[in-house]
């Protein structure tokens, strides 16, 4: 019962199938170890792969790493979607699309209601090259509703500024942006919210201040004078 609730698109990447497959079926329990491990280096956010790791350790009478391993599998389980959600961001800040349309397609069926998901949603409307005042329009509405439970969220506050940048409605923009720079957690390189909002506002600076050189302390700054 408990296993029902691992995401299932976490199951349909077919080299973390075919290494759990392995992990659990070895019968040397040494190479089965080694097999879970690299999974686990191979797909770091997967639950799949700490599952292998419990289950090998469990066969290896290690009870308390087998729990260990367990806990970081149901943590990946319950953030599985929030780490999808970041990737589909990352394309879209990558221009790829068509990927992102893909990811985002098969992550709705599984949560549809989602916050993360839902501002996943929202970016990739905001980034296709076919956007019409309506579909912006439908995506404020989106991230508004999300900003009212999250109003705290740098990306949510940063894909607001960017939506209304392009209606043309630059003081709730420049609000938002405001925002967005009170809330960001300071920058490090283990924080990809952080780094997602800073390339949504980037992008946004380019259009309303193409002459300004790429800094990330001085954008931080701007954003508060404006």
């Amino acid at each position: 019962e408990l296993l029902r609730r691992f995401p299932r698109s976490a199951w349909d990447d077919e080299l973390v199938k075919g290494m759990f497959v392995a992990a659990v079926c070895v019968r040397d329990v040494s190479r089965a170890e080694k097999v879970a491990r690299k999974l686990v280096s191979f797909a770091p956010e997967n639950p799949f792969a700490y599952l292998a790791l419990s289950l090998v350790k469990l066969r290896q009478g290690q009870t308390v790493e087998a729990a260990k391993a367990f806990d970081r599998a149901l943590h990946f389980a319950s953030s599985f979607p929030a780490y999808r959600s970041q990737r589909i961001h990352w394309l879209c800040l990558q221009g790829k699309l068509r990927e992102a349309r893909q990811l985002l397609r098969e992550t709705l069926k599984e949560y549809p209601d989602r916050w993360e998901v839902l501002r996943a949603q929202a970016h990739l409307w905001l980034s296709s090259p076919q956007g019409t005042p309506e579909r912006m329009r439908r995506a404020i509405e989106s991230l508004r509703n999300l900003a009212r439970n999250h109003p705290d969220d740098a990306i949510t506050n940063a894909l607001l500024a960017q939506a209304f940048w392009k209606l043309g409605e630059f003081e709730r923009a420049k609000w938002h942006l405001r925002l967005m720079s009170k809330h960001l957690p300071t920058l490090t390189f283990t924080d990809a919210d952080a780094f997602i909002a800073w390339g949504v506002v980037k992008q946004t600076l380019a259009t309303c201040c193409p002459w300004f050189r790429p800094n990330w302390f001085l954008e931080r700054l701007l954003l508060r004078w404006l």
